[in-house]
Parts: C-alpha cells; structure tokens; sequence
C-alpha cells in the first residue's frame, strides 16, 4: 500500500493536471463571439450544477456518514453554518476587493472576483481531500467528488474571463494556473498541518470535518455561481440560445453523477 503523502501528491498531480488541461481548452483556439457568448452560458450552468449536484450532496453525505441519530438535529445546524460561511466569505471578499479598484475599472474587478471565488473554493477542496487522506475509502469519495467539478470549474473560469474581455490570454492562463495549484497546496499544507496535531483527531472527527469543509467549499462555489450568472450580458428579450446552454450546463454534471455510487 502507498504510504498515505505519497498517495497524496498522485492525487494532487491530477488535480493539477486536470485543471489546467480543462481550463487550456478555450485558451487553445479564437473563438467568435457568439461561440464565446455561448460557452460562457454553458459554464455559468456547470457552477450551478457542480455545486447543488456534487460537491453540497457529497458534503451532506460525509457529514452524516457513521453519525447516531441523537446528533441528527446539530448536523442540520452544521450544514446551513458551513454553506453560509462559504458564501459570506465570499461576499466579503468581493466586497473588500471592489473598495480597491477605480470605477473606470470596474470589468477588472469583475475578473479577480471569479478568480478569488474560485481558488477559494479550489482550496477548500484541498483541504478536504487533505484532511481525508488517512482514510483510503473515504480519500478516494472526496476525490471523485472534487474531480467531478475540477475540469469543469477550470473551463468556466478560462471561458468566463476571456469573455469580459479585459485580461490577455497569457493573464488568463495565470489566473488559471493560480486556481489549478490552489486545490493541491490546500491539500498538502492541510496533511502536513494534521500530521503534527494527529493525537487531537479521531477518525469520526475528522470524517465530521471533511463534511463541514466540503459543504463550505460549496457555499463559496455557490456564491461565484451566482456572481457569474449576474454577469451574462443583458438581453432586451428573452434569448433562448442562453437559457438552454444554462440547462445544458446543468444538466451535464447530473448526467456525470448519475453512475457515482457512495
């Protein structure tokens, strides 16, 4: 068997890998502005979805997972505590970003936030996924879930800045790669952390926290969901061609879950 860093550092090279391959997809070819309008309204739908469909149920379900019946009531408490964490952090955080930039540069503004929302969220991922790496069955839950989002995620963040049209393409793929190294570090920096207070955890306890992590990961991803949405270009009427790549986005990562046994 593995000895459990090495594990680790396999499972972060493909996170890493992953993301920035995904993400290098729209990078690699110039694409018309209705084709980019489109995409973007895919991608929009995929953060949607990867949050409600994935990386929320996952969290629930580890959260849950191995707990007695009396602590039903506090692990409802701990799951709207964490999803509103994630999400106010979030807030905050673009709040406090916009208080530092011009109003001539407001689109830029737009840009960090997506990144920031994302590379929080890409973190919090990590962090999971490090504190869970002890536990080979439940590592390899965290995984798949974070995988499920990870190459998506990386698409919608590429897609999403190239159609604000503010940063070059070698800005964008720095912001990509900030995001692809963001899950990784979290990872290791939370395994390194947990082998020097490994005395002060239990398997339950840490099985509990990997929930709580996973579920505030997805507080934040809803957060940068909902700010990418607001971003799609205003129609007078309805544009049909938007909504249904909204639904096709949705729609894909349901279809990716569907075969996804816990």
């Amino acid at each position: 068997m593995l000895n459990a860093f090495v594990w680790l550092l396999l499972l972060c090279i493909a996170m890493l890998v992953s993301s920035f391959v995904a993400g290098c997809v729209p990078l690699a070819t110039k694409l018309s502005d209705s084709k980019l309008h489109y995409l973007t309204s895919v991608s929009v739908g995929l953060l949607i979805s990867t949050s409600l469909v994935v990386i929320i149920p996952e969290g629930v379900e580890t959260l849950y997972k191995q707990h007695l019946a009396q602590q039903m009531a506090t692990n409802h408490t701990a799951v709207g505590i964490s999803l509103l964490v994630g999400f106010a952090l979030m807030f905050v955080i673009d709040q406090v970003s916009s208080m530092h930039v011009h109003q001539e540069a407001t689109t830029s503004k737009e840009s960090n936030s997506v990144t920031i929302g994302l590379i929080v969220h890409a973190a919090a991922d990590g962090i999971a996924l490090g504190a869970s790496v002890t536990d080979p069955q439940l590592s390899m839950v965290v995984f798949f879930a974070i995988m499920l989002h990870k190459a998506p995620s990386a698409f919608a963040l590429t897609t999403v800045l190239l159609s604000e049209g503010v940063l070059s393409r070698s800005a964008v793929r720095q912001h990509l790669l900030l995001f692809s190294v963001a899950a990784p570090a979290g990872s290791i920096s939370t395994y390194l952390l947990l082998q020097l207070f490994k005395e002060q955890f239990d398997a339950l306890s840490l099985e509990y926290w990997t929930g709580i992590l996973l579920l505030f990961s997805g507080g934040t991803f809803l957060y940068v969901a909902m700010h990418s949405i607001q971003e799609l270009p205003k129609k007078k009427n309805v544009c049909w061609y938007q909504l249904s790549a909204i639904v096709v986005g949705m729609v894909v990562p349901f279809l990716l879950n569907l075969n996804h046994s816990h």
